[in-house]
């Protein structure tokens, strides 16, 4: 079938060092803004294709886009407004298609694509002089969940400038950061739900971590045959975020995952020795009111 010229979206091709880029068919800035808008308005909405086709479509013409980008070495806000889009949908298909198989999702792909959109975003701010986003702190926030395993991220509140460091979603972001490199899992959980959506998404990628973290050190402070935790304590603990069914039934198969007893379907008993100290890559599916989340 012919397709609509007033729909098709330049796809991506790679270039080598002796083929020659056709400068007629490099898009200026304002209508590369212009096609991402399209995309993430127009096309990731489509209910009618299973979304990894939507995810594998888009995907490809963003890659166009930056291309286009980098070729005309387009900077300062028009190249914010692209890169923030782009973390926004990669960060966004990293929760939707966290189940797909990997036929049809690569996740590590994805989160190198994140990645890199990510700290393109993070240097261009600083480079910046007359920033026009209102959404900087919201793109520093996610830098620091996102890297939350890193040193990177407490090096990059340290950079920031001062309104910046005082507004309360960095702040937050900041704090579970410190509590990170401090181990205080228990604190992470009990915030993690009252985060913006957004930041949900970007601290998702370690909650499988902390869970493993969580219950090793439990294992290690309360090994005893006789010291027994009520199994909706624990649920609480672990999933405060969800509902209590929900989190008694992630609770349930972390202990099957890790190797932690059950007893008489009531009370958790913790034992070092049985604990299985091989983490669980896979990830879980924890938060509930994410997946209708519109990309703005």
């Amino acid at each position: 079938p012919k397709a609509d010229v007033n729909k098709i979206v330049k796809q991506f091709v790679r270039t080598s060092g002796k083929s020659k880029i056709d400068l007629d068919k490099l898009r200026p800035g304002h209508v590369l803004v212009e096609t991402v808008n399209y995309l993430l308005t127009k096309v990731v909405p489509v209910k009618d294709v299973s979304w990894n086709v939507v995810y594998d479509y888009v995907w490809d013409r963003l890659r166009a886009i930056r291309q286009d980008m980098v070729i005309q070495n387009i900077q300062g806000n028009t190249k914010i407004t692209i890169l923030e889009s782009c973390v926004l949908f990669h960060l966004y298909s990293s929760y939707v298609l966290c189940e797909e198989e990997l036929r049809l999702f690569d996740p590590t792909l994805n989160a190198q694509q994140l990645k890199e959109c990510l700290e393109v975003l993070i240097g261009q701010f600083d480079e910046t002089v007359l920033l026009t986003t209102k959404r900087r702190h919201i793109f520093e926030s996610i830098f620091l969940l996102y890297n939350l395993d890193s040193s990177k991220a407490l090096q990059r509140f340290g950079c920031l400038p001062r309104d910046i460091q005082n507004n309360n979603l960095v702040k937050k972001s900041y704090a579970i950061c410190i509590w990170y490199a401090n181990c205080n899992y228990y604190r992470i959980l009990q915030e993690f739900g009252k985060l913006p959506t957004v930041m949900k998404l970007a601290l998702n990628r370690h909650i499988n971590h902390i869970h493993f973290e969580y219950l090793r050190r439990m294992c290690v402070a309360y090994h005893s045959m006789n010291c027994r935790i009520a199994i909706t304590t624990l649920a609480g603990w672990l999933c405060p975020f969800e509902s209590p069914e929900l989190a008694l039934k992630v609770l349930r198969q972390l202990c099957r995952d890790y190797g932690v007893k059950i007893v008489a379907a009531v009370a958790v008993q913790f034992d070092k020795n049985s604990f299985n100290k091989i983490e669980k890559t896979e990830v879980l599916i924890l938060l509930t009111n994410v997946v209708d989340m519109s990309i703005k």
